[in-house]
Order: C-alpha cells, then sequence, then structure tokens
C-alpha cells in the first residue's frame, strides 16, 4: 500500500482534529466498524520498526502510537 491520508474534523464546528500523512503504509486493517464503535489500525514497517497507528472515530476519537522492534 502506498500513501495514506485522514483528515479528521469536529462534527458541529467543522474545525480540523487531526491529519495525518502516511507515506509507506504496509497494511490498513478495519478493526470495527458499526453505529457504536468505528476504529482503524495502520502497520507501517520501516527497517527495524514497526509503527502500529490505531485509531478510534467513534465514539470519542482517539489516535495511538505504539513502536516495536521487529527482528
Amino acid at each position: 500500500m502506498d500513501e495514506v491520508t485522514i483528515q479528521v474534523h469536529q462534527s458541529v464546528t467543522k474545525h480540523l482534529i487531526s491529519y495525518l500523512s502516511l507515506k509507506q503504509v504496509t497494511s490498513f486493517e478495519i478493526i470495527q466498524d458499526d453505529q457504536k464503535k468505528s476504529t482503524i489500525r495502520l502497520l507501517l514497517d520501516k527497517e527495524e520498526v514497526r509503527q502500529i497507528i490505531e485509531i478510534d472515530f467513534r465514539p470519542i476519537f482517539r489516535q495511538r502510537l505504539t513502536e516495536q522492534l521487529i527482528r
């Protein structure tokens, strides 16, 4: 997978909350997508490091970044 861009705006005011432009996404996974919860996971593998970005869109917007050493 190539580049992934994600923009999140506040629903009422339309203000930009988050903007991600990721150049080397290895994997994109939809974890859950229903009326109660919406979550995705992105994997970025670079040399000896894997970055895992999990984003919750519903019920509350959250971003989590985890790094793991891979060998």
